[in-house]
């Protein structure tokens, strides 16, 4: 509270509040009371000196003069003018004293009150208010009896209204330190009690806290003496209950704060009392309402942090399953054990496995989900998830790639972040780059309607976007509990990716090239013509087109390069390697690059993909096979057999009385080599589960066939190829 000066000024333009008095029996009276024995011993000897008659004579006759109302200008033009002898010489002093001691009582009151403010004193520091004032208040020495009067007359109302309210203050304190104490007891029975296993009820924390009550030693002149009493234990437990309801991360705490409202109250001779809900106060009718309205919510929480948890667990099996190479037997194992917790998985990995055969990636819209993975819109959400990567044609590497996508965003939502998209900082620097290139676009009358501007502004918002949340893959945004220093680094290193993307953008676009691609960029979205390489800056197809292929090259430990394998791929399951090698992660990697993806974007045809894994086949000195004779030759062999099928052996079941021998798994062996072996003879080549999607594709009703061979439906015989791993 701020402090306001209780002086006001008249005489000689000022006055005080009280006029002062030199009079020994009122005024000088109650400082000798107030501040003789308590404040300074020098005072003492002012207080009972004898005070100079003469002045306070004068003093007793100008208090006369304003008394008949005369102002203090005119008392003192008349001692000027000799109307008052008797005054002379003595009024200055008299009176300007007494001034000058009220004057010294406002600037200590002032001292004093900042001292508090600064927390220089406090009733837990063992020490009373008026010692605290000893260290404020002036010497009296060689003061008048006036300058004392004025001085008291200021400072004993102050005293007054200051005494009753730090006698209210350490009365609240000491019952606050009772209510600690109390509090502290409970604490110490819950975690007992707990610890235990034992179920906290509000009956045992009202006799905890009801003991507390019991008579202590009579003090005279007072009815009872208590160490609480019962409306301080009421308080202490209805403050105990909303502690509870506030800290509580559990059902257990919420129920122990609803039971110390509900359960009945036993005083100190057992006898029970109505419950704090039956004495019905508002702020514990209201406290009651909160605890329940948070049991919900720790309900619901409690809820989706299971359906969270389930949702994790079924993703991240996934990832660890396709993670590893489909023909091992590492991928059975990992297919079982997840299966077996998640039966319904079954089908989305025979359908991913499906898709990783077809390489029909539908391209446009796997950017789409990836994007809507990235700004949270399927955080939590499998369901339509799922739904959308079997609508896109999703195979495992993508799907992957967007679960890691989905797993940032939701980490994103728990640390209550804005997604990448809505990144402010990222936004400004879109804005800053298009506003410079916007002014050096190349100007075409015939597409003159802002498009330009436009497809400039997505082009440079897609290809900052991108390399911003590439570059937060490797410089993961630390959680809101993380250092300050994790912080600050982490805001430092986005502002030099943000000064260097700027700098390496303008660099990028600002040239000939790109202004000669931006024409063609128009004429491609307003033209909708077909899709063609000649559109995409040379720079990056040198860049990034070569160095995919010179990965290519490289040799794995079986001294095969990465064109190799493909190409024994292809020749054993008779897939075109131009299809093949669109769904290799090294050329999606090429094609999710920023010189590629915006004209990915842009293509209407659809054949963008095609293009550019042709372009690159060539480049590298490689031309592809054309399998439809090969398929036609299967297919005519498939169709001509003419055994009497094949009967798969029954899976047994374990004997209990052997050992170390599980029958089921090697009947189950035995029955998969079987079939691989019978569907290679009827095949007459390697029996692979690539080949018969091709073989399907080529001709649907060869599976029906295959299936019949093996007194099997066609869903039966897909399920054993696809669930169960026949092939594998």
């Amino acid at each position: 509270m701020a402090y306001k000066s209780q002086v006001t000024n008249k005489y000689m333009g000022t006055t005080f509040k009280g006029a002062p008095k030199s009079s020994t029996v009122t005024e000088l009276g109650q400082i000798v009371d107030a501040l003789k024995n308590d404040f300074n011993p020098a005072f003492r000897k002012y207080a009972s000196a004898k005070l100079d008659k003469e002045q306070d004579d004068a003093a007793i006759k100008v208090q006369g003069l304003y008394a008949s109302g005369k102002t203090a200008d005119e008392i003192s033009e008349e001692i000027i003018n000799g109307l008052h002898p008797d005054l002379e010489g003595k009024y200055t002093k008299a009176v300007v004293d007494g001034y000058a001691g009220t004057f010294e009582a406002g600037q200590v009151i002032k001292k004093i009150t900042e001292a508090k403010e600064a927390g220089d004193y406090s009733i837990e520091d063992n020490i009373s208010i008026e010692t605290f004032w000893k260290g404020h208040l002036p010497k009296f020495t060689n003061q008048s009896s006036a300058w004392i009067t004025g001085f008291a007359t200021i400072f004993n109302k102050y005293r007054a209204t200051e005494l009753i309210e730090d006698a209210r203050l350490r009365g609240e304190y000491r019952e606050n330190k009772k209510v600690e104490g109390i509090h502290g007891v409970i604490d110490a029975h819950l975690i007992t009690e707990k610890a235990a296993g034992k179920k906290v009820n509000g009956v045992d924390l009202w006799t905890i806290v009801n003991s507390y009550i019991g008579a202590l030693p009579k003090v005279e002149g007072y009815k009872e003496n208590v160490f609480i009493s019962k409306e301080t234990a009421n308080s202490a437990m209805y403050e105990y209950a909303y502690k509870l309801y506030r800290d509580a991360d559990t059902q257990e705490d919420l129920e122990i704060a609803k039971s110390i409202i509900y359960d009945k109250r036993i005083d100190t001779k057992g006898k029970e009392l109505d419950s704090l809900f039956k004495v019905g106060k508002k702020e514990t009718i209201d406290l009651l309402g909160h605890i329940e309205s948070k049991m919900i919510t720790l309900e619901n929480q409690e809820v989706k942090k299971q359906e969270r948890a389930w949702v994790l667990q079924r993703r991240n099996g996934l990832v660890e399953l396709f993670s590893l190479p489909q023909d091992s037997d590492e991928f059975k194992e990992a297919r079982k054990k997840l299966t077996s917790l998640h039966p319904d998985l079954q089908d989305d990995i025979h359908t991913i496995i499906k898709y990783n055969n077809m390489a029909q990636e539908k391209n446009g819209e796997i950017v789409t989900i990836t994007q809507s993975a990235i700004n949270g819109e399927y955080n939590f959400n499998e369901s339509d998830l799922t739904d959308a990567l079997n609508e896109a044609n999703a195979t495992s590497d993508t799907r992957i790639s967007i679960y890691k996508s989905v797993k940032e965003a939701e980490r994103y939502e728990l640390n209550g972040w804005k997604s990448p998209y809505e990144d402010t900082q990222i936004n400004n620097l879109v804005k800053k780059i298009a506003d410079v290139l916007q002014k050096k676009m190349p100007v075409m009358a015939k597409y003159d309607s802002g498009k330009g501007a436009q497809i400039l502004s997505d082009l440079v918002e897609f290809d900052v976007r991108d390399e911003y949340i590439e570059w937060l893959k490797t410089n993961k945004r630390p959680d809101v509990n993380a250092t300050p220093d994790a912080h600050n680094k982490w805001h430092k290193d986005r502002q030099e990716f943000i000064k260097k993307t700027y700098t390496e953008k303008l660099k990028l676009y600002d040239n000939q090239e790109w202004k000669d691609t931006l024409k063609n960029l128009i004429m491609l979205d307003s033209e909708n013509t077909d899709f063609d390489l000649d559109d995409v800056p040379t720079e990056y197809y040198n860049e990034v087109v070569k160095a995919t292929i010179k990965e290519y090259e490289q040799k794995d430990s079986e001294g095969k390069t990465g064109f190799e394998k493909l190409i024994e791929t292809a020749d054993t399951d008779l897939i075109p390697l131009i299809d093949l090698i669109q769904k290799d992660a090294r050329f999606k990697k090429l094609i999710d690059s920023s010189g590629f993806k915006k004209f990915l974007s842009l293509d209407k045809t659809g054949k963008s993909k095609e293009t550019i894994a042709e372009k690159l086949l060539k480049d590298a000195g490689i031309v592809g096979k054309d399998y439809t004779e090969a398929l036609i030759q299967v297919a005519d062999t498939i169709n001509s057999f003419m055994g009497s099928g094949f009967a798969l052996p029954e899976i047994k079941e374990d004997e209990f009385w052997t050992f170390k021998v599980d029958e089921k798994q090697e009947s189950i062996d035995a029955r998969k080599k079987m079939f691989k072996d019978s569907l290679t003879s009827i095949i007459g080549r390697d029996a692979t589960q690539g080949l018969l999607v091709q073989l399907e594709k080529y001709q649907p009703e060869i599976m029906t066939t295959l299936a019949q061979a093996f007194n099997l439906s066609t869903e039966d015989f897909g399920n054993l190829i696809s669930k169960e791993g026949y092939l594998q």
